[in-house]
């Protein structure tokens, strides 16, 4: 596909993208490696080093008035090359760069801990001035990176994995507390079909990703007079979190079950924090007792 903005060219495919301007682009680069400012007639992305095969890496295209966004995804990358089409100073080019970097991190959240943005590329065109302003700018990256997360987000069980608890732990804990039953194979597997039918509840995801943002906000301070570093006892808010997720699962039975596991704290619920500890105790208890209702 080809776009054309004046004398500027916009070639792309799936892995590529070249930005061809006769008179001259000006280019503000920030990456892992190296920055600087560049003048140039030909911006070719991605690189041989991109770090990602065209297998599972792709280039998304949003074109607009003034602005074109491409965002290169895979591998845990994110990457942003905007062209403006206009004539901008370094100055502006560096204001515009902090719009983007800001506007993406504000969109992505703690998705920032997955995509890391080895490059950000901000291009403008040499010659006559456009009609390109920083309120346009935010809203462009804003649309882009919004259509590009519906298809390129992660799951509840990749957000856990990034918080170190794996599927096989919940299954191990989930085991510790069974007795009078055989523990083998085929029981680990359907308390693991359990955990991942648990998880695609979208009421659990609610109460898990509640748990854990709220968390990360009161281990770092980030509320004034709020201090959980002890576990304080007047503190019961995960707990409610926890039995509303083993309810949500099993129903009351599984309530019962939660407080078992939830003052035992087998396996990785031991090394959890005050919140999270919680919640996962509640899908643990929950899935145990969904899979003896049989």
């Amino acid at each position: 596909m080809q776009i054309v903005k004046g004398e500027t060219s916009i070639q792309y495919n799936k892995n590529k993208l070249t930005i061809k301007n006769s008179h001259g682009l000006k280019t503000l680069e920030v990456c892992e490696t190296k920055s600087g400012f560049h003048e140039t007639k030909k911006i070719t992305y991605p690189s041989n080093d991109m770090g990602a095969s065209a297998d599972n890496f792709k280039l998304l295209l949003k074109d607009f008035e003034n602005i074109t966004c491409s965002i290169g995804i895979g591998n845990s990358l994110l990457d942003l090359i905007i062209f403006i089409d206009d004539n901008k100073s370094l100055e502006e080019l560096l204001s515009y760069l902090k719009i983007v970097v800001e506007t993406k991190d504000k969109i992505l959240g703690p998705l920032t801990r997955f995509y890391k943005s080895k490059t950000i590329l901000i291009i403008s065109r040499e010659g006559q001035p456009g009609n390109c302003n920083t309120k346009k700018l935010k809203n462009c990256i804003k649309t882009s990176l919004l259509e590009t997360l519906k298809d390129n987000n992660i799951s509840i069980l990749d957000q856990l994995r990034e918080k170190g608890i794996l599927l096989d732990e919940l299954v191990e804990a989930g085991l510790k507390l069974c007795i009078g039953v055989e523990i083998d194979n085929k029981l680990k597997e359907k308390l693991k079909r359990q955990l991942i039918k648990s998880l695609s509840d979208i009421n659990v995801i609610s109460l898990i990703l509640a748990a854990i943002r709220a968390e990360e906000d009161l281990q770092y301070h980030r509320i004034k007079n709020v201090n959980i570093d002890d576990d304080p006892a007047h503190l019961y808010a995960d707990e409610v979190l926890g039995m509303a997720v083993a309810n949500q699962i099993a129903g009351t039975k599984a309530i019962f079950n939660f407080k078992r596991y939830d003052e035992e704290k087998p396996g990785i619920i031991s090394r959890l924090g005050p919140m999270t500890d919680d919640v996962i105790a509640g899908l643990i208890a929950g899935s145990m007792s969904k899979i003896f209702e049989e």
